[in-house]
């Protein structure tokens, strides 16, 4: 048998290409088309995850778990940065820039909280949702409210359709960002040539400020707070022992690390009593 014995409904097909078509515009549609605020999803929380078509809440404050050390001097210049804009005064674009798990987005995080009731809210995106942007800044340039958007871990070194979307808007092209909107990047890349100098691409942010890596003293400062905080049962030199070993095998101390390592550990020894828990309880019942 060849292809041509084949007896085709040629009819059938054409009739299931096109609905194929419409389903296909359909979604076209729904993806292009711009978010619509929610008129009370302001009101319901302070903090949303943008994710490329509507707006998610997440939690607005930082757990206490998170302390910041070594950041006293970055966190007073962008606290003063975010005050201005809440008061509708001239604020600059901020650039983070620094190692990761420094805690550049939980600044722009926790001193965000801190101005919820001067109207301020907080917006997350990946750089990747950068081409979507345009859109959710039209619906927000409506809203009474003064809005942080936070692009975390934004590449800056090297050419790419997001970082030209991004500095279009800083540059005022399109338009560029709405006055109740302030754009704060994040980035981990090592930006700082040589001569200790930004690419150029970096000028068009106002705010530039340097998150330094923790030193071990710091590092281990903050194990001990965490280790207070969790309550942990291991002794403090025990876990700062596994801290030390923990940094020299990641290469870097950070606040990430340390809020990790502490977690799994308050974490395992809750699992331990339950399980205790459980087995005094099966010997009683027993």
């Amino acid at each position: 048998m060849t292809l041509s014995d084949v007896e085709i409904d040629w009819e059938f097909l054409l009739q299931r290409l096109e609905r194929l078509l419409d389903l296909a515009e359909e979604r076209l549609e729904q993806q292009l088309q711009p978010w619509q605020p929610d008129a009370e999803l302001f009101a319901r929380s302070a903090a949303f995850w943008f994710d490329g078509e509507q707006l998610r809440c997440r939690p607005a404050v930082i757990e206490p778990e998170q302390p910041l050390l070594g950041l006293d001097a970055v966190r007073a210049t962008l606290r003063r940065n975010l005050c201005q804009f809440a008061a509708v005064l001239p604020a600059a674009a901020v650039l983070l820039h620094g190692p990761a798990g420094g805690g550049k987005r939980t600044l722009v995080r926790t001193l965000s909280a801190e101005l919820v009731g001067q109207g301020v809210r907080l917006i997350e995106l990946d750089e990747d949702r950068l081409p979507l942007l345009d859109g959710l800044l039209e619906q927000l340039a409506e809203v009474p409210l003064q809005f942080v958007v936070l692009v975390a871990e934004m590449p800056l070194a090297q050419d790419s359709p997001a970082r030209r979307i991004l500095l279009r808007l800083l540059a005022g092209g399109s338009g560029g960002c709405p006055a109740n909107v302030l754009l704060c990047v994040s980035s981990s890349e090592s930006l700082v040539d040589a001569e200790a100098r930004l690419p150029p691409a970096c000028d068009l942010f106002g705010l530039q400020l340097a998150v330094p890596a923790l030193t071990m003293r710091q590092y281990l400062e903050l194990v001990g707070r965490l280790h207070r905080y969790h309550e942990i049962q291991l002794d403090l030199a025990s876990v700062e022992h596994l801290a030390r070993r923990l940094a020299r095998e990641r290469g870097r101390c950070s606040g990430r690390l340390a809020a990790q390592l502490l977690a799994v550990l308050a974490g395992s020894e809750a699992l331990e009593q339950r399980v205790r828990a459980e087995k005094a309880a099966a010997l009683t019942s027993g």
